[in-house]
């Protein structure tokens, strides 16, 4: 696969990734696996951004690591929310 495809793909998946995210904190919470998964995906994802880091431009690979930061730093809290019983 040339770099041309590697960078397409990658984007595309972070572009699913991204409305997942998004369906997932609206539509998941109290669904701590479904979180978790989602989270994981997130996860997977930018170990491979970073496998791949010689085909982004560099501010986009900065950008793709900060955004992946955000939306870990989301799901966290949601998934903590679903795992604590209330009081």
């Amino acid at each position: 696969m040339n770099t041309d495809q590697q960078l397409s793909n990658l984007r595309d998946a972070y572009h699913a990734l991204h409305n997942d995210v998004l369906s997932a904190l609206r539509t998941m919470v109290g669904d701590p696996p479904s979180l978790n998964a989602v989270r994981d995906r997130a996860l997977a994802l930018a170990s491979a951004a970073e496998m791949h880091r010689a085909v982004f431009p560099p501010d986009e690979y900065a950008t793709l690591q900060t955004s992946i930061t955000d939306m870990v730093t989301a799901l966290d809290p949601a998934y903590h929310d679903s795992t604590d019983p209330p009081s």
